[in-house]
């Protein structure tokens, strides 16, 4: 989750994906947490694309696919 605690992300098998398992984000809105959206080709790879991390800068950190 990012610090200030408005994004979500994590790592999923859904249907239409770019791999194996995706990264995805979901942020939180006035009526909950909008629907999960597929953080792209710069993020995920034909791979599995698992473990998302958030410093606490914000920062994101994707591990690489084997």
């Amino acid at each position: 989750m990012h610090p200030d605690g408005n994004i979500l992300y994590f790592a999923s098998e859904r249907p239409g994906g770019l791999g194996g398992t995706d990264i995805y984000y979901c942020v939180k809105n006035d009526s909950g947490w909008a629907a999960p959206v597929n953080a792209g080709p710069l993020i995920n790879t034909p791979g599995n694309d698992m473990f998302p991390y958030i410093s606490v800068a914000g920062d994101p950190y994707f591990p690489l696919s084997r």
